[in-house]
């Protein structure tokens, strides 16, 4: 029989939900259903269900690497590092071991289903070794940087441009990692000297129209907008000429406040442009041109596109019309 591996991992839902999430012949992801009431954990959900999430696997280092892809979904699905895979990794036990009871912890409730999608996620993404790579790299570029979207909110944004060097040399390697997860899904600019990205400060045709393709091909809408934040005197994008930047969002004011809204195609050319112009290479000074702005963007775009790509529609639609 092989064994099962409680995450210590629960969380409450309002919904019947499928208990079971095959990621190979020999692992799977299991949900275990208390029903209202979890005595381990002395939590109770009257109006629902709590489940528990538990890994079977062969090995315990089978279980552990799942744990990992396990927590990167959840990164994703959240928007920010909630849990890491080493907090779950210490506390997995398979009903004769007694990790979780001799550390003096039993775990960590969720009150929604964050840990659902991230189920399924990571059962999308167990398939292949590129897509594994992708969530982790994802949920390393915010154990780098770590931003909460609320940390953001417009009219409470606490953020200014003094950054001290080594914040923006953070947030350098938050735009490469999150550039890779672009890489890793095959939905990075394919460009060259002899076929650049930009001819005359606007789009290469050619270049673009490989892009859309490739976004097609993979559940993604390339007029999917998402807002792209610029504030406090920065400007975005850096490339002006091919971004158009005058759709403003609700909430911008036009002057300290200008986020605006970018369609996901000419958001992955303007972190590119971050990537291979900054952040990468010998940074020099280019890397004070990036703020926590930068980060945030990408952030939000490598994840609208995990989302899309694996097709995790937990916004109630699907990003490709």
């Amino acid at each position: 029989m092989i064994p099962q591996y409680n995450t210590g991992c629960y969380f409450s839902s309002l919904s019947i939900l499928p208990l079971k999430y095959e990621l190979s012949d020999n692992a799977a992801l299991i949900l275990k259903d208390y029903g209202s009431k979890c005595e381990q954990m002395s939590f109770s959900f009257p109006k629902g269900h709590v489940y528990g999430v538990e890994i079977q696997a062969e090995s315990r280092f089978q279980a552990e690497s799942i744990a990992d892809i396990l927590c990167s979904a959840h990164t994703v699905i959240s928007g920010c590092n909630s849990e890491n895979p080493e907090d779950i990794i210490i506390r997995l036990s398979d009903g004769s071991e007694r990790e979780s009871f001799r550390i003096g912890t039993l775990g960590v409730v969720y009150r929604d289903e964050d840990l659902f999608f991230a189920c399924q996620l990571a059962q999308k993404a167990y398939q292949k070794q590129s897509w594994k790579n992708a969530l982790c790299r994802y949920h390393v570029a915010h154990e780098i940087y770590a931003l909460h979207p609320l940390d953001l909110h417009p009219y409470e944004d606490p953020f200014k441009n003094n950054r001290i060097l080594s914040e923006h040399i953070r947030i350098a390697n938050v735009i490469t990692a999150c550039y890779g997860v672009l890489e890793e899904l095959n939905l990075q600019i394919k460009a060259d000297c002899d076929h650049p990205s930009t001819i005359d400060g606007n789009w290469n045709p050619e270049i673009k129209s490989d892009l859309i393709t490739r976004l097609h091909g993979n559940h993604l809408n390339p007029e999917i907008s998402i807002p792209w934040l610029t504030r406090n005197g920065i400007k975005r994008p850096f490339k002006q000429g091919a971004i158009n930047s005058s759709k403003l969002c609700e909430w911008s004011d036009g002057q300290n406040i200008g986020d605006f809204e970018i369609n996901i195609c000419d958001a992955i050319l303007e972190l590119s442009y971050m990537r291979s112009q900054i952040a990468t290479h010998k940074i020099g000074n280019k890397v004070h041109q990036l703020s926590v702005y930068d980060a945030e963007n990408a952030f939000a775009l490598s994840r609208i596109v995990l989302l899309g790509f694996f097709q995790i529609d937990i916004y109630g639609f699907l990003l490709k019309e």
